[in-house]
């Protein structure tokens, strides 16, 4: 049984900076197509008011991935970063190029389970250069041989941050080390501060060693609807240096949302209905497992890394008025995928 829900959704469309310490300021515009997916930011400053100083593209592939981002200043491209994944829909890889086509780095992704494990950085010549480490479990820190800051074997990055996460998988510690002559120091602690799923302060300091110095703060404030719409950054001696500004608008208007509760089989294929767009499939804990975006598709197969139980909520396009229930009036094929 598929039952309707209300909800909004929203998009960014514009961001505004200001430097707090000087005359420096932006803006950039973020457009959408006729899908709802990104395709492009422009970037304009004070002099350049009708003539974008540089923006980024982007390009999805076939599941409505971001597959690619080519960012131009000027009339050149300056970077492009290409992402592979896997049937999943998980990122595997992500490599980044600079002018003239020239590979600047390749981060690599490593899971266990659904649960992002390590990120890797390896620089043009092949050479690790940064780790990031994640928690395995929520609220459990992970254990990473080959990385271990403590082994002194193995391969060595120049530095290594590690993730702390609380109950809801969400990043509140980010601890890091860098490699000095052959040990690993902790040099830098970020501490964030949630209410909810929404970021409200971060704090980082030099070391993890009472009193010890704070480097940088920020505090961050949403509209009733959860949106972000400021960020402020304090220096040191809690000096602004920097002012973000964030523009949304409700991009619900020829949409409806739908929800069912079923068994979320491995492999499955659910048959969509007409004019779906988004896709997300979540725990019974409420926790999001994965999402897409099926505009143009008929149907798809569920990862294989689902449980045995969840909610899938699926958004279509409709020429109902905003705001109107109605109950569905789709049936949903809900059964293994046989080749």
């Amino acid at each position: 049984m598929a039952a309707s829900i209300s909800f909004a959704n929203f998009r960014l469309v514009a961001e505004h900076w200001f430097s707090l310490a000087g005359e420096g300021r932006s803006r950039t515009v973020h457009v959408y197509d006729s899908t709802g997916r990104l395709s492009l930011s422009r970037i304009f400053t004070p002099d350049t008011s009708e003539f974008a100083v540089g923006q980024v593209e982007y390009s999805y592939d076939g599941q409505g991935y971001l597959e690619r981002t080519i960012t131009i200043s000027g009339l050149d491209t300056i970077g492009v970063i290409e992402s592979s994944r896997d049937p999943d829909g998980r990122i595997l890889s992500s490599k980044s190029f600079g002018r003239h086509g020239a590979l600047s780095y390749l981060d690599s992704f490593a899971y266990s389970g659904a649960a992002l494990v390590r990120v890797w950085r390896t620089d043009s010549q092949g050479r690790l250069s940064w780790v990031r480490i994640h928690d395995s479990v929520p609220g459990v820190m992970a254990v990473d041989t080959l990385f271990e800051p403590a082994a002194g074997i193995g391969l060595q990055p120049t530095m290594i941050e590690v993730d702390s996460l609380d109950a809801l998988g969400q990043v509140v510690l980010e601890t890091r080390f860098r490699r000095n002559v052959g040990e690993w120091l902790l040099d830098r602690l970020c501490v964030l501060s949630r209410d909810g799923e929404r970021l409200v302060s971060v704090v980082t300091y030099e070391s993890a060693v009472a009193p010890s110095k704070m480097l940088d703060s920020a505090v961050f404030s949403y509209d009733s609807n959860g949106n972000r719409i400021e960020e402020k950054w304090f220096d040191s001696v809690r000096s602004g240096t920097d002012l973000y500004r964030y523009s949304w608008e409700n991009s619900t208007a020829g949409l409806q949302r739908f929800q069912v509760t079923l068994p979320l089989l491995a492999g499955a294929r659910l048959d969509l209905p007409d004019d779906a767009v988004d896709v997300q499939l979540r725990g019974l804990d409420g926790r999001l497992l994965w999402r897409a975006n099926v505009a143009g598709l008929r149907s798809l197969i569920l990862p294989s890394r689902m449980g045995p139980h969840g909610l899938i909520t699926i958004s279509r396009r409709s020429k109902i008025p905003t705001g109107v229930r109605k109950s569905a009036n789709f049936a949903l094929s809900f059964g293994r995928n046989i080749p």
